[in-house]
């Protein structure tokens, strides 16, 4: 059996008559994480071909790698970026969010955001309130009143876009559209469904609130999601064209006591006084 140094000095003899290009590798073709040799790097290619480490088969029509350990760290990490991208697809689309700027073209609408918000007088209050809202800097319970058209809804699409680029999960939900569903999943003993997704999300925005009486089953499914996120502290935005006296009207007094809640500093109410947005 061959020693140990009988073995050295015959790899070191074969080295010898290895052309310089092929007998170390480079420290470009080392990868610094996993210190396997790098994929496709020039001089490491020439290394393994000289060698007889990596070559052309002519009858197998294919190229043969006798084993080299290729790094795996760049596709690992493009695997790791589809995934990441693909989940956040999905996160958005079970967002719900809807895209209520008005686009180039006559059937073009596009995602509501911070930057393309237009700031005219009446908002200031509203649209610092939204920013510091996302950054945590204010309650967990936010209300914007004020009459249709004047950028309710795109402030809630805002301040949903910029928690989902925070990696948090959300929900948008039109009141009467989220009445309309749970009055269909009534009949079929589905209606935790429905709500499942509002209880779940990391943060909530609701919009359109009061704008017609419910039956009182439903008010008490809206009234104890809306108490849910109040009692915990978890994030509720809330867009309404009502006061407190009209929500109490509407909703009942609960509801109306979280939302315009002045003593736990729970919740925050800001009020967009301007004209409407959609009619300029």
């Amino acid at each position: 059996m061959e020693s140990l140094s009988e073995s050295l000095a015959r790899f070191q003899e074969l080295v010898h008559y290895l052309p310089e290009e092929a007998r170390f590798i480079p420290d470009d073709g080392i990868c610094s994480d996993c210190s396997l040799i790098v994929h496709n790097n020039p001089a490491v290619e020439k290394l393994l071909a000289i060698r007889g480490l990596k070559y052309y088969d002519d009858k197998q029509n294919k190229v043969i790698n006798k084993g080299v350990p290729y790094c795996r760290c760049n596709v690992v990490a493009d695997e790791e970026r589809r995934t990441n991208a693909s989940q956040y697809l999905l996160t958005v689309r079970s967002a719900g969010l809807p895209s209520s700027v008005k686009g180039p073209t006559p059937r073009e609408f596009v995602a509501g955001t911070f930057a393309n918000f237009t700031n005219r007088q009446g908002t200031e209050d509203a649209l610092e309130m939204a920013l510091d809202f996302t950054v945590g800097n204010s309650p967990p319970v936010l209300v914007f009143v004020g009459p249709p058209g004047s950028g309710k809804t795109h402030l809630l699409e805002a301040i949903g876009r910029q928690f989902l680029d925070q990696g948090r999960t959300v929900r948008y939900e039109l009141v009467a559209h989220l009445l309309q569903r749970l009055r269909s999943s009534y009949n079929m003993n589905e209606e935790s469904r429905v709500m499942e997704v509002c209880y779940g999300a990391d943060v909530l925005l609701l919009d359109d609130l009061g704008m017609e009486k419910p039956s009182d089953w439903v008010r008490e499914q809206i009234t104890s999601l809306v108490d849910e996120r109040w009692r915990n502290n978890r994030l509720l935005a809330v867009g309404t064209n009502e006061n407190h006296t009209t929500i109490e009207e509407r909703l009942g007094p609960r509801i109306s006591s979280r939302l315009f809640d002045r003593s736990s500093g729970k919740s925050q109410v800001t009020y967009l006084v301007t004209g409407d947005y959609r009619a300029i």
